[in-house]
């Protein structure tokens, strides 16, 4: 987490420095936010090690019911509109953005819920039911519309479905229902069915029209093809100077490509796969079924959010908006993202006193 966090304001600064100094008259501007974003998330980190699990298994559904509230403060005065979808709270100064907050809610939510479920022979109309459910938070982040976010929702649920043991059928029909559901969505709000048949025609050959609906995309390519295996060098990047909007935030992975080639992507990968494999081990050595869905969760949740912004960056899914955990710019993320980790370290924690030997005990430590 660290490793990434230091990545990530290194990033912040060299992407945004352009977009600083042209709006504030500093170009460190925005780095400097998000340095406090940082220590904020290292304060909450630090005290999430000594909260014990069991206290967000007894509050879960305050948790998910204060997440949703937050969404839909959305549709109110407060919420701001920007690029046609209304994300962020607007409060003086600074902003959030509730689908970051409801990503964890609905994770620590149905992570509680289901081994109660599991307890109990669930029939038809149960299973049913519980699906709407898991739905609705989906829903919320769809109206918004944010099709990326609620992507990340969705995927973060049918991991804890998943690793909750339900039956694998009706996992299967689940997944095919948001499958189903999302495609729709593709066909109902045009400029995502505008951006999925653009993506459609570059994969058929098209070259796609560099003025119009393509231009994000390939001005994230051209990046990869200007940083090539060695890169630019770091703060030398030119995409970051508007060729490619929104640099510092959704399109900071290319960013990292231009600057740092092939072998500072590789780098980078490498710390995420490392992160999600820990997380995975974890909830494999946890020793509750809640411990085990939390892990679960919040590592679907980190290691998504990573898959689709890189796929995004680099042209193999449509342009989402969604932002690179830890690296991107944006205080919600970064705090979102120290919260995951902070769980999972008190997970861990727990994990390591349960194999620990009594002090009086000659029995050696084990590993699970």
């Amino acid at each position: 987490m660290m490793a990434l966090c230091l990545l990530g304001i290194l990033f912040v600064g060299s992407a945004s420095s352009y977009i600083s100094l042209r709006d504030s008259g500093d170009a460190f501007f925005l780095v400097k936010r998000q340095l406090i974003w940082f220590g904020i998330g290292l304060a909450v980190f630090l005290l999430l090690l000594v909260v014990p699990t069991s206290f967000w298994e007894r509050w879960a559904s305050w948790f998910f019911i204060g997440a949703v509230l937050l969404t839909l403060i959305l549709f109110t005065p407060l919420g701001v509109t920007i690029g046609g979808s209304r994300r962020w709270l607007g409060m003086g100064w600074w902003s959030i953005q509730p689908s970051e907050f409801l990503k964890l809610g609905v994770v620590i939510f149905f992570s509680a819920l289901l081994p109660q479920m599991a307890r109990r022979n669930l029939k038809g109309w149960q299973w049913l039911l519980l699906f709407l459910l898991s739905c609705f938070p989906v829903a919320l982040v769809v109206v918004e519309p944010d099709l990326g976010s609620a992507a990340i929702v969705a995927l973060a649920i049918l991991t804890v479905f998943f690793l909750s043991g339900a039956p694998f059928l009706k996992i299967v029909a689940g997944t095919g229902l948001v499958a189903v559901g999302f495609s729709l969505l593709t066909l109902v709000i045009p400029y995502v069915r505008n951006r999925v048949v653009s993506l459609l025609g570059s994969i058929l050959g098209h070259a796609g029209d560099p003025t119009g609906i393509d231009y994000n995309r390939l001005q994230a390519l051209y990046s990869f093809g200007v940083g090539g295996v060695w890169g630019t060098g770091f703060g030398l990047s030119r995409q970051k100077f508007q060729w490619l909007p929104m640099a510092h935030n959704d399109f900071i992975f290319a960013i990292v490509a231009e600057e740092t080639g092939l072998w500072g992507t590789a780098v980078l990968l490498l710390l995420f796969v490392a992160l999600i494999y820990q997380g995975l081990d974890l909830a494999l050595c946890s020793r509750t079924l809640f411990s085990r869905l939390l892990a679960g969760g919040l590592t679907a949740i980190l290691g998504w959010q990573a898959v689709i912004h890189i796929a995004v960056s680099s042209g193999m899914l449509p342009i989402t908006g969604i932002t690179l955990p830890f690296i991107s710019y944006g205080g919600s993320s970064l705090l979102t993202s120290m919260i995951c980790c902070g769980l999972l370290a008190r997970i861990g924690l727990e994990v390591a006193r349960a194999d620990a030997p009594h002090p009086k005990s000659r029995a050696s430590w084990r590993v699970p």
